[in-house]
């Protein structure tokens, strides 16, 4: 049998990052409130991985990739799925930069309605005790070239408290 030559992957458009940072509270607590497990995360108290001189971390740190694929959302999949998206006269599918600019929007509006709004107490008593919340989305400029804040999502993001933080990055 021939080998066969696989395509080379394509690179994400971007990718939707969930930080916390607390003055104590535990790594467990925070991952089972959301029922998302950590990428990475380390307890205050706990001692630092380094082995520097006995040092401890002085703060929690929680972090997980976010997935609004995953969520439920009033999105048509048509809409929604790179590559199903058409024009309204069902021409030709959009360009990859229109796709992934419509897929960002999309996927932060899903994720502030689906996913942070109903972690909304949990992340007032976090911000409360000290902590922050950010959503971190991490841009591939080579696959989207601008986007749109619209205001529902700024406001939505407003009456959370959570600030967003974008980092932008070529292929």
């Amino acid at each position: 049998m021939e080998a066969r030559e696989l395509p080379e992957p394509q690179p994400q458009a971007f990718e939707l990052v969930l930080r916390i940072r607390h003055p104590s509270m535990d790594p467990e607590e925070i991952s089972a409130q959301l029922q998302i497990s950590a990428e990475h995360c380390f307890k205050a108290g706990e001692p630092r991985k380094s082995g520097a001189g006995g040092s401890v971390y002085t703060e929690t740190y929680w972090l997980a990739t976010l997935n609004p694929g995953s969520w439920p959302a009033d999105i048509s999949v048509h809409s929604y799925i790179p590559g199903l998206a058409l024009t309204p006269t069902g021409g030709a599918t959009e360009t990859l930069s229109e796709m992934a600019k419509t897929v960002l929007g999309r996927a932060l509006s899903v994720c502030a309605t689906r996913f942070m709004r109903p972690h909304r107490d949990f992340f007032r008593r976090i911000q409360s005790e000290g902590g922050q919340v950010r959503l971190l989305v991490e841009v591939n400029t080579a696959a989207v070239g601008g986007f749109t804040l619209t205001p529902e999502l700024g406001r939505e993001m407003n009456t959370l408290g959570v600030p967003i933080d974008f980092e932008f990055a070529p292929a």
